[in-house]
């Protein structure tokens, strides 16, 4: 069987062809220029769903979008601004480094010294324009601490968000540490 018409396949895997004939659940009919209803077979079907699979192959992505995925630095086209988080991953680790910090994991404690660290930095980048302090999530920080700064974890990004998701709300500020950071920041 051969198919010179277009085929269209919807949501319910109900096939129409583009002569009219309409294979799935139950309703395989074709009609014919004389209006009877001609019953399709089984094999007929079958063999409209593999042409259909061999022109549709399935795809190992979504067709959903989903949330996007937040970061901390975007383009003016709002997209993750590689270049900028590459270069605010260096400076963070630099930081890490001079205060020997450098060999502790991601904890969702809110005395842990990255945590402190990284809350403060984000201000002073906010100050500076870098980035939108408001707009930050949890979930965007932790990615940053993780993959761009290559910083290790035990907690995961729930556990994380779940731990400073009100501190990083909150106004906290140590202002001695913060003064070191944007001293840090000014002479990079």
């Amino acid at each position: 069987m051969e198919f010179n018409f277009d085929i269209k396949v919807n949501r319910d895997l109900k096939i129409s062809l583009g002569n009219g004939a309409i294979f799935g659940d139950n309703t395989n009919f074709y009609p014919s220029n004389t209006e009877e209803v001609t019953e399709v077979t089984d094999a007929d079907f079958e063999e409209v769903i593999d042409e259909v699979r061999k022109e549709n192959p399935p795809s190992n992505r979504s067709t959903s979008k989903g949330r996007p995925t937040e970061c901390l630095f975007y383009t003016e086209e709002g997209e993750k601004d590689m270049e900028r988080t590459k270069r605010m991953a260096n400076l963070f680790k630099q930081f890490l480094e001079k205060e020997h910090l450098s060999a502790l994991k991601i904890t969702s404690s809110k005395s842990s010294p990255i945590n402190i660290s990284i809350f403060l930095f984000m201000k002073v980048w906010d100050k500076r324009k870098e980035l939108c302090l408001k707009n930050v999530s949890v979930r965007a920080t932790y990615r940053f601490l993780n993959e761009d700064c290559k910083i290790k974890t035990d907690v995961e990004i729930a556990t994380y968000g779940n731990g400073l998701r009100d501190w990083f709300r909150s106004d906290y500020c140590d202002d001695k540490k913060m003064k070191e950071i944007e001293n840090f920041i000014e002479n990079r």
